[in-house]
């Protein structure tokens, strides 16, 4: 009883081992098929937004933005040169010795 019991499983374990064989076989054809369409798939939808309304709007608030930063960094630059000038012009209020008091 036991030999034919080992034997039926033995068969059983070669059968399901061949199913989940073929079965891992179909599975990485389809998934071969799957990635061959998904490879050849073609984009329709619009997606350039320049040539709409919202393009036109957006090229304005850029150009609109990249004058007010001009602007801003004009500014900027003098503000810096005054207080540059103005931190090489300063002098110590206590003479520590080395001449450069005033």
């Amino acid at each position: 009883m036991d030999e034919d019991a080992g034997a039926a499983r033995a068969e059983m374990a070669s059968a399901n081992k061949a199913a989940r064989k073929a079965e891992q076989q179909a599975l990485a054809k389809k998934n071969a098929e799957m990635q061959s369409r998904l490879k050849n798939v073609k984009a329709v939808t619009d997606d350039d937004v320049m040539d709409e309304d919202a393009g036109a709007a957006r090229a304005e608030m850029a150009a609109a933005s990249k004058t007010r930063k001009k602007k801003e960094a004009k500014k900027l630059a003098g503000e810096n040169a005054v207080k540059a000038e103005r931190l090489a012009n300063v002098h110590a209020k206590t003479d520590d010795g080395d001449g450069l008091q005033f």
